[in-house]
């Protein structure tokens, strides 16, 4: 078992981090008789994948139900969030290159309110 300090030192995250995922249902740890946190060391792999689909910028919800249909035995569920994930990020750069043309175009002296 590991204590809360341990887990987060594991999945290279803090402890809050670790409480808000608690707290929105990605994790349930175990509890001492103290009301410490205690974590099965099989819950470090699924800390550490929560924390890296964070950093990918996966929303918690998507985590949620990826975290789902891993525990149902979806084989493919990784690879369909992350092409998910990647389709997101396809559109917000296409976004962003339109916006930055409008920028561009403006500074140019090609828009108004020069």
């Amino acid at each position: 078992m590991l204590r809360i300090t341990e887990l987060a030192d594991r999945a290279g995250t803090t402890t809050r981090a670790l409480r808000y995922y608690e707290e929105v249902g990605l994790l349930a740890p175990l509890r001492s008789g103290l009301g410490a946190r205690l974590y099965p060391s099989s819950m470090a792999r699924t800390a550490c994948l929560i924390v890296e689909l964070r950093r990918l910028d996966v929303a918690v919800p998507d985590i949620a139900t990826f975290l789902t249909e891993i525990e149902r035995g979806g084989s493919d569920a990784l690879s369909g969030l992350i092409r998910r994930r990647l389709a997101q990020i396809d559109v917000q750069r296409a976004s962003l290159s339109a916006l930055l043309d409008d920028i561009t175009s403006r500074l140019d002296g090609g828009g108004r309110g020069e």
